[in-house]
């Protein structure tokens, strides 16, 4: 009643100057916008909206929605109902029907999901009745659905294991907690593997792995990653948006330095922040963030450069009814050559700067990583093989340390338990990927090593001795 009162007085003045004090008048017109009018466009510019009024600064748990406050005008943090949180009467996420954002702040309580009890005025929260991303609303209980699967299906069925003590640390140490959005999908960089030898990948919002990546002995690079340039990048490449010019770094951050359209700019790698003023590509050394060792005299790179001048060339003959050469040429979003170029008969890995490193065989990053190694000086064991046993670019399934065995996934990280090697041919990397991604514990996760007694595990029997 405050808020409709002090919107009518508001609304009076708006309706007569001479009488600035007439509620009643302003009632009638209030109510008039409210049934016949646009409350929105005729209102919100006469409210002030409560703080907090950016996502970045809601609190953790809640999520930031535009128009769910003061008639559509405000936004506010939304808390909504957990897993297995009872009294739900709808979902957020899209794939339960949900649709909280699009309805008017006016409409009653029931009908858009939020719960009787008054807003938080002072903290600018409010309680939904629906469930979150990820849940949908199965009869007043918020679940999860067993076959739409994402980040906060996997993350919430690992924080289920450690709770009930399902989850076993010599057994199970290879699963790791991944890192969610707010609308349920995978964060743009994921720390994978067990503690203390992890490795940070960037993925898309289905966790898969794209450009960008990082090891513990590339300090640096390992903790300023956050990966925002390289979803950037696949965010336009699956757009089919071929002109842009972005340069990620290898972690998938931001380069300080970049150019589009003609312009350059500076921009902060672990923010992405523009700054500075913007200069035409023929003045970039002007930028502060201009250095010659790291740039030279032109923004492209070697690959892309050749990728550039073959479009301008296909452009043109295009222009005048002539069919261009076709390019299969493959550029990563740091201007040098992809790890795997195909022609038409095979595909082969190479290094940045299109070094031959053999042949892909569905992918690259077992020989560049294998490369990196070498380059660092570092002895690795490290298993490229193709699921038959000959060469490829790949992670063999199944790799060896020493006295250990264990699975490893695509990027080479440890995806099951590390066991002696008498006990690998008890390892199902197959159920261990099953277990890491959520599936039912007894049938998968227990049965990951089959019949390994419990000084079959590294955890357990260091030295792989008595065995």
């Amino acid at each position: 009643m405050r808020l409709l009162a002090t919107l009518a007085a508001t609304v009076a003045l708006m309706a007569s100057s001479a009488e600035p004090h007439n509620t009643t008048e302003g009632m009638e017109l209030l109510n008039f916008i409210l049934t016949q009018g646009d409350p929105k466009t005729q209102l919100c510019g006469y409210l002030t909206c409560q703080l907090p009024l950016g996502k970045e600064e809601c609190p953790e748990g809640t999520l930031y929605l535009e128009g769910v406050r003061q008639f559509g005008c405000c936004g506010a943090c939304v808390r909504f109902l957990q897993y297995n949180e009872t009294e739900c009467t709808g979902s957020i996420d899209p794939n339960f029907g949900g649709g909280y954002e699009i309805l008017p702040e006016f409409q009653d309580e029931d009908g858009s999901g939020r719960a009787p009890s008054a807003p938080e005025y002072e903290s600018n929260i409010l309680h939904s009745l629906w469930c979150d991303y990820s849940l949908g609303c199965y009869n007043g209980t918020c679940l999860t659905d067993q076959d739409a699967r994402g980040c906060r299906f996997v993350r919430d069925r690992y924080d289920e294991a450690r709770a009930t003590g399902e989850y076993e640390p010599h057994r199970d140490d290879y699963r790791w907690r991944p890192e969610c959005s707010p609308d349920g999908t995978y964060a743009p960089k994921q720390c994978k593997g067990p503690a203390g030898n992890k490795r940070c990948v960037c993925v898309d919002p289905d966790g898969g792995t794209i450009y960008g990546s990082a090891f513990p002995e590339q300090e640096e690079l390992f903790s300023t990653m956050n990966c925002q340039c390289s979803r950037l990048a696949w965010a336009r490449e699956a757009a089919r948006d071929w002109t842009a010019t972005l340069h990620c770094a290898l972690n998938g951050n931001f380069e300080e330095l970049q150019c589009e359209a003609g312009w350059c700019f500076c921009i902060d790698p672990l923010d992405a922040t523009p700054y500075g003023t913007r200069m035409p590509e023929q003045a970039l050394f002007l930028l502060p963030c201009y250095n010659s060792t790291d740039v030279g005299e032109m923004y492209l790179r070697r690959c892309e450069s050749e990728y550039h001048a073959h479009q301008v060339l296909y452009t043109e003959m295009m222009a005048k009814g002539v069919e261009g050469p076709s390019i299969r040429l493959r550029c990563d979003p740091d201007g040098s050559y992809s790890a795997e170029q195909c022609d038409y008969d095979m595909c082969r890995c190479y290094d940045r700067y299109l070094n031959n490193l053999g042949i892909s065989r569905g992918g690259c990053t077992c020989a560049r990583d294998r490369l990196f190694y070498q380059q660092q000086q570092v002895v690795m064991e490290i298993d490229c093989k193709a699921p038959d046993g000959g060469e490829a670019g790949i992670y063999s399934v199944l790799q060896k340390r020493g006295l250990y065995s264990f699975c490893a996934d695509e990027d080479g990280v440890r995806a099951g338990p590390l066991v002696c090697n008498k006990f690998e041919t008890e390892l199902d990397c197959d159920l261990a990927t099953k277990c890491q991604n959520g599936d039912d514990y007894a049938t998968t996760c227990e049965k990951v090593c089959k019949g390994c007694p419990p000084e079959a595990y590294a955890t357990n029997n260091p030295t792989c001795i008595n065995i």
